[in-house]
């Protein structure tokens, strides 16, 4: 069975490619697609809700701060450029209506990437870092993606 982490990385990256998919053209907007990356945070809501559940008070704050804090927030940064800068090439063949939202959602879809690529390698596994830690880390790419992508891919 997957881990909670990998649940949750996976579904940002692929409800962010989705919904990167329909703002990438001239008449796409979030309309009916944007909801669908209401599911991460509540997916995550769940998975702590259980671990707070089953786990001692005495151990959840050690879990929440855990040891790799600076590395999440410093590569899950850096393992996003590459994904942005793919999505943010390929959303200029698609003329999106709105550059900037269209940028901030590559964003999304990056940051997906990364953390998905960063869970596979961090030691702190619980679901209390990755509701601290990993959500500083990922909206900071969403913020590039809409600041960078507001001029090239505008048409």
């Amino acid at each position: 069975m997957p881990s909670p982490q990998f649940i949750v990385t996976v579904s940002l990256a692929v409800t962010a490619i989705w919904v990167t998919l329909s703002v990438g053209r001239p008449d796409g907007g979030l309309a009916h697609r944007g909801l669908a990356l209401s599911i991460v945070p509540a997916l995550l809501a769940c998975a702590a809700a259980v671990e707070l559940r089953v786990l001692p008070k005495s151990r959840w704050m050690p879990l929440l701060v855990g040891q790799n804090a600076r590395f999440c927030l410093t590569l899950i940064r850096w393992l996003s450029i590459g994904p942005l800068a793919c999505l943010l090439a390929a959303l200029r063949l698609g003329a999106p209506s709105s550059p900037g939202l269209a940028g901030a959602v590559a964003g999304s879809a990056a940051s997906g990437i990364a953390a998905t690529f960063y869970v596979a390698n961090c030691t702190d596994d619980s679901v209390l870092f990755v509701m601290t830690w990993y959500p500083i880390a990922t909206l900071i790419v969403p913020t590039r993606g809409y600041l960078v992508g507001r001029k090239p891919l505008r048409w």
